[in-house]
């Protein structure tokens, strides 16, 4: 491997340098306990430390966007590429080599890349990717950190039984109740064809009824536990369940809103019916 450090070294030096002043200025104040650190920054020791921990990322990362002139990698081990990264831009780099190697990734696989006038930074990233597609790498606190990236969350779909929730007032039945007894007392035709429309009529106000309770819930779910839950999250309507498809994070905040929603007392009947699972894609949810 090869590249021209002279010019790299120099360049790098005095900015390298004031972010390892940030970041251990932050990393000592961080690690005091509350009344100490609080002795010493104040009432504005939280925002301070936020302060210097996004200072020493901004110059590291101006760090990696600095060019590099030459880089030749001709089969070097990872660990020797990000060695000699670390060397010319003189930065804070630290390899999470236990998850790496647990992910599958040795340090001594080899690396094979050929750049000129590219920055640090795109020279980092394309030897990670040459290692392996998982890696990454992200800087904290003025540290560039290198590890796999996290496994990405399994969606699945599952359908949660909301009936109780949608249709709960007692007076509906008693009230289809009644029509349905007059009609069967009716002696004549048009007693009958009356009370009938009355019948279709009324199954309408609690179809148009549920049907408006969904989506509230759908709305409710999409505005209140959707964004804040890390992965993506879809709600659908279907009759009286609702089709969710999120990881399992996901749906644990959806069940938990179930629950708070059903602590009014209605619907005993189907509160506690479990959700049921499938896979994305496997068709009709049930």
């Amino acid at each position: 491997m090869f590249a021209d450090t002279d010019a790299i070294r120099a360049f790098a030096a005095a900015s390298t340098a004031h972010a390892a002043d940030l970041a251990a200025v932050a990393a000592t104040l961080s690690s005091m306990p509350g009344a100490a650190a609080d002795s010493v920054a104040g009432p504005l020791g939280p925002p301070f430390l936020t302060a210097v921990a996004r200072a020493a990322n901004e110059t590291s990362r101006a760090a990696l966007r600095k060019n590099l002139p030459e880089v030749k990698f001709d089969n070097v081990q990872l660990g020797d590429a990000i060695a000699f990264l670390r060397d010319v831009t003189e930065l804070n780099i630290y390899v999470d080599w236990k998850m790496t190697e647990l992910s599958g990734i040795p340090r001594d696989v080899s690396i094979s890349i050929h750049l000129r006038n590219v920055p640090a930074g795109e020279v980092l990233r394309l030897l990670l990717r040459e290692a392996s597609a998982d890696m990454r790498y992200q800087i904290e606190s003025g540290i560039v950190v290198i590890s796999p990236a996290p496994p990405q969350p399994v969606a699945v779909i599952k359908g949660y039984n909301v009936d109780d929730l949608c249709f709960s007032d007692a007076t509906f039945a008693t009230r289809r109740k009644a029509l349905e007894d007059e009609l069967k007392a009716a002696v004549d035709d048009a007693s009958r064809n009356q009370l009938n429309q009355q019948l279709r009529d009324f199954q309408m106000m609690i179809d148009q009824t549920r049907s408006g309770r969904m989506q509230e819930l759908v709305g409710l779910i999409q505005n209140t536990v959707a964004p804040y839950v890390a992965s993506t999250m879809s709600v659908r309507a279907f009759d009286t369940k609702l089709i969710v498809t999120a990881d399992e994070a996901g749906h644990q905040e959806v069940a938990k809103l179930l629950v708070m929603l059903r602590d009014r007392g209605e619907g005993a009947g189907g509160g506690n019916n479990p959700p049921t699972n499938t896979k994305p894609g496997a068709g009709n949810a049930p």
